[in-house]
């Protein structure tokens, strides 16, 4: 991948394969015990791999990993498509767009399930709860949101300062994590959108990115200016 700079990457839920998505607007598909390159073709599960590119049709593709061929192009938002999420299960995808709008599929039908609207800016990311029941939505409008992912109005709204540009379930789905251009990672109840902590882990910079470690124990963050901070979440609950 000489030549190109690495834009994202994400694991196959079952750890065999990397994908590693570049600005040459090229996808590669790595073993992921001996990281050979498997295939050259962003969010993938163990079946499934979906590549966004802002292209005219604003569309994403979804790829059969296996065969190597592109099954189908899910068509339907009006602007880009900034990024995707599968559900746990891996039969429902929400995409965000900068039409302002999420949108849920059915994945083996292909087919459109819902239309999320309420953000007044471009949706700059997304994430499903592990039961799968809810959306949660990242916003340059300053918000993140959830929503059950059947459709519907939006359950609780969440504020920043700035953008919000990352969002994230908690692995047992009790708390909502949001990152932001303000500066901060906030941490919310999700059972009734309580605000429990506000964190200034990164003074400076714009929070970008969000993860929780798979025991659901470790919350961590990276920002523009290079910094990662990971903070146990019993003592961010307990502080």
């Amino acid at each position: 991948m000489e030549g190109t700079t690495i834009r994202a990457c994400s694991w196959s839920p079952d750890d065999a394969h990397l994908a590693i998505g570049c600005t040459d607007a090229t996808i590669h598909i790595l073993h992921g015990r001996t990281f050979q390159e498997l295939r050259r073709l962003l969010f993938a599960n163990a079946r499934w791999l979906l590549s966004v590119a802002p292209d005219v049709s604003h569309g994403c593709r979804l790829w059969d990993i296996a065969a190597g061929k592109l099954r189908t192009i899910l068509r339907g938002h009006t602007a880009s498509i900034t990024t995707a999420s599968f559900n746990p299960t891996g039969t429902r995808l929400a995409t965000a767009s900068m039409d302002h709008t999420v949108r849920i599929w059915d994945i083996e039908r292909a087919a459109p399930l819902a239309v999320l609207r309420g953000h007044t800016g471009p949706v700059l990311d997304v994430a499903f709860s592990p039961d799968g029941k809810f959306v949660l939505s990242a916003s340059e409008d300053r918000t993140a949101k959830v929503w059950p992912a059947s459709g519907g109005r939006c359950t609780h709204s969440f504020k920043h300062f700035n953008w919000v540009y990352a969002v994230r379930f908690s692995s047992d789905g009790r708390y909502i994590a949001t990152a932001s251009w303000d500066h901060t990672v906030r941490l919310f109840r999700a059972s009734d959108g309580a605000l429990v902590k506000r964190l200034w882990e990164h003074a400076g910079a714009h929070v970008r990115h969000l993860a929780f470690s798979p025991d659901g124990e470790t919350l961590w963050s990276g920002a523009d200016d290079g910094s990662v901070s990971g903070r146990r979440l019993s003592n961010i609950i307990d502080a």
